[in-house]
């Protein structure tokens, strides 16, 4: 009997010591949580999405903000308010845009979970960040902040992450590193098989919210041992590769783009080369790019062009065309020379968003009958 009664105060004992260790070391009556898609999206009929919960979750209670707020309740024996001020496809500079609302909420833990879909370059998104947190700082005075890093960088890496970093080193803010939780391909709600829509399944699932919310948890618990260290000096990687080449040296070079028999693989003065010809008006095909390997990135796209019989009024399409994880489609064009040209390069610098799930590579002639032809296509890293 005494054996069995130590065995119970010794389990007691372990149960309550893995409860403190569990438990901020402060009181939390309300956890405000300003994101995007991420945090929480509405209904959206045109992706698939029937949830008003952070997007790819399988339910309320499965997304990030939703498991922070019962660890939190859990770990401190009471309640804990949620607050989700998030919208898809939102930005910093958006939720700048309505800082009297934003500054009129109160709360002891704040979590800002942003910079998915902001397109502008990292130092107006770094200057806008660092005001979005004066703005939660000033308004809520001794508030808990925590910044997370961005989902799905580029192969792990994004330079978005650093701007987030240096802005929570400046103001000593924890940064909760999602970087591990990106790189495992089970954590994207496309593996669930619950989502058919691009830009729903590249949202983190159950498994991506689970560690979304466990990285903020101890971010919080770790306090200023989060707060990112000023970076060292890194050495250069190796020099990268084209991400994207065609030369149409394979036969079935041609069938990789659609509509099919719009395009015909042609020999060159060297090598091959792709037309297009438009008998009536416009003529364009398609080609999906690997769109893991560039988005994120700023890129570069050369092309060799040439047309032939087209009016002064037309010209080649040279365009990148771009679906992001909202639904929303983006053209990007290349400045292309009207009317008959021979041989040119053509460049198209283009910024690819992290939040990118399909990219096609568009060609064809426009606005008159006629032929155009492609060869050399790269894509690179923009120098």
């Amino acid at each position: 009997m005494m054996k069995q009664w130590l065995f119970s105060v010794l389990i007691l004992s372990l149960m309550g010591h893995a409860a403190e260790t569990s438990r901020l070391p402060y009181e939390v009556n309300r956890v405000l949580v300003v994101g995007d898609s991420i945090s929480r999206h509405g209904p959206a009929e045109y992706l698939g999405w029937n949830g008003d919960w952070g997007m790819a979750a399988s339910s309320a209670v499965n997304d990030f903000a939703h498991r922070l707020q019962a660890r939190l309740a859990a770990g401190q024996g009471k309640p804990v308010e949620l607050r989700v001020e998030a919208v898809g496809g939102g930005t910093v500079a958006g939720k700048l845009a309505a800082a009297q609302e934003l500054a009129a909420l109160r709360a002891e833990v704040i979590v800002i979970q942003l910079g998915e879909n902001d397109r502008e370059p990292e130092d107006a998104f770094r200057n806008h960040y660092a005001a979005l947190v004066e703005l939660l700082r000033r308004a809520n005075p001794g508030a808990r902040l925590v910044c997370t890093g961005v989902w799905s960088p580029p192969d792990g890496r994004s330079g978005r992450n650093d701007t987030i970093r240096a802005v929570c080193r400046q103001y000593g803010l924890p940064f909760a590193d999602i970087t591990a939780v990106c790189a495992d391909p089970r954590n994207y709600g496309g593996t669930s098989g619950q989502w058919s829509h691009p830009g729903v399944c590249w949202h983190p699932g159950d498994g991506g919210m689970a560690g979304y919310a466990e990285a903020i948890f101890q971010a919080l618990l770790a306090g200023d041992r989060a707060v990112p260290a000023a970076p060292g000096g890194v050495a250069a990687g190796p020099a990268v590769a084209a991400l994207f080449r065609e030369d149409f040296a394979a036969p079935a070079s041609a069938g990789l783009f659609t509509p099919t028999g719009v395009a015909v693989r042609e020999p060159a003065e060297t090598g091959f080369c792709l037309r297009v010809t438009a008998k009536k008006g416009s003529a364009v095909v398609r080609r999906a790019l690997p769109v893991a390997v560039l988005k994120g990135r700023h890129v570069q796209l050369s092309v060799r062009v040439k047309t032939q019989a087209a009016s002064a009024g037309a010209g080649a399409v040279v365009r990148l065309e771009l679906l992001n994880a909202e639904g929303i489609r983006e053209q990007l064009p290349a400045v292309v020379p009207r009317g008959e040209f021979g041989w040119t390069e053509i460049r198209l610098p283009a910024a690819i968003p992290g939040n990118t799930v399909h990219a096609d590579l568009v060609l064809g002639l426009d606005a008159a009958p006629g032929s155009a032809w492609f060869r050399d296509l790269r894509l690179e890293p923009a120098p």
